[in-house]
């Protein structure tokens, strides 16, 4: 059959060690054609790995929230080019890295205010600590928690480096989420459910879990030291002061491909339009300006690897774009992204396909993860 390549890799990927189980999807404009879940969920029940599990999906939430920003630019109640400060005057407060008296950090505030624009491309010299050695060695000498803490303390941080000079993957979604909100007037819950989720019909893509998702729910594992699977019993924190818009979605790889169909399709999904193919452009388009998207080395290697972005990558809207092809994967105008958890997606408009494959491990970047999602990537073109 002409899926059993694909399985094959999968499969092989399992036995090497890659995860102790997966979900993986392949689909076009008109939905799923292929789906296969293997292995297991959880290690000691050997409960399977279901077409149904959640995930957390993490860093996949950054393109849901972009859907979110460009509907309200839309609607006339958002402009990327606006200064952040405009709609949330705490954003003026922030300042950038300056030096170090010791272990002091020196502030000072930035020569150029960042707009909506750069809060979306990661150019808003924010980052996260565990990407970033100026971020952890400000963290650690301040105790200013990052937005994993689920804390409005988060906010606080300071940026690394100027705005609009250089890429620094990180919280810059989080005030954007905040801009959702402000510009809407609804929580980022409700304007995700009444804007995206309802009107698709979806069910699994959520911040908080019900009780009978929680039972779908796939444990985050990691390799102890002689390499077996333990469980990391990682958990956001249940009373978040914020909900996030960089990492908080928890989602089935169904559901979280109906937003990649949306992508795909030009702003719509089963006849329901979310946008405009105009917007979806524009999410989709090289907002760069020749900055370069550069591999971010990692400050916590049990949480993260060193983040591999691949040869000629570079960004949209809060979604990575593939400017050149790799040898055998995605074409040239391709999209996608990951999550913390080793879950990687991408839409391939040339091709008139999407993909995604969903694991829950620790770190972020894995190399057996990684080098899995090349193997089905390469599988699926092949």
């Amino acid at each position: 059959m002409i899926w059993t390549a694909v399985e094959e890799v999968l499969a092989a990927g399992l036995e090497q060690g890659a995860a102790p189980g997966l979900v993986a999807v392949v689909g076009d404009e008109s939905g799923i054609i292929h789906q296969t879940s293997m292995g297991v969920r959880e290690i000691p029940s050997g409960s399977p790995m279901t077409p149904d599990t959640i995930f957390r999906v993490a860093s996949q939430t950054k393109a849901v929230n972009a859907i979110a920003v460009l509907q309200l630019v839309e609607r006339g109640l958002l402009n990327l080019s606006t200064p952040v400060g405009d709609i949330l005057p705490d954003f003026d407060l922030i300042q950038v890295i300056a030096g170090w008296d010791g272990e002091v950090p020196r502030l000072r505030a930035p020569k150029t205010r960042a707009r909506v624009h750069h809060l979306m491309t990661h150019t808003s010299g924010l980052t996260y600590d565990v990407l970033h050695p100026l971020a952890r060695r400000y963290l650690l000498a301040t105790g200013t928690p990052m937005p994993s803490s689920a804390k409005m303390a988060c906010f606080a941080s300071p940026m690394v480096v100027e705005p609009g000079t250089e890429w620094t993957y990180g919280m810059s979604a989080d005030w954007t989420g905040r801009i959702v909100e402000a510009a809407s007037g609804e929580k980022l819950d409700e304007y995700y459910r009444n804007h995206i989720f309802a009107p698709l019909g979806l069910e699994d893509i959520c911040f908080d879990l019900n009780a009978q998702q929680e039972t779908r729910l796939a444990p985050a594992y990691r390799r102890d030291a002689s390499g077996d699977w333990i469980d990391t019993h990682f958990a956001w924190e249940p009373k978040p002061e914020f909900l996030s818009a960089g990492h908080g979605l928890f989602a089935s790889a169904a559901d979280y491909f109906a937003i990649q169909q949306v992508l795909l399709s030009g702003g719509e999904s089963n006849g329901v339009r979310l946008l405009s193919q105009a917007s979806v452009a524009n999410m989709l388009s090289d907002h760069m300006g020749g900055i370069p998207v550069k591999t971010m080395p990692s400050t916590v290697p049990e949480f993260s690897e060193d983040m591999h972005i691949d040869p000629g990558a570079t960004w949209g809207l809060d979604i990575m774009l593939t400017a050149e092809q790799l040898p055998g994967m995605r074409k040239a105008g391709s999209a996608g992204w990951a999550g913390t958890f080793n879950t990687f997606f991408w839409i391939d408009p040339q091709a008139k396909l999407a993909a995604a494959l969903y694991m829950q491990t620790l770190p972020f970047f894995d190399s057996r993860a990684l080098e899995l999602s090349r193997d089905f990537e390469r599988a699926i073109y092949a």
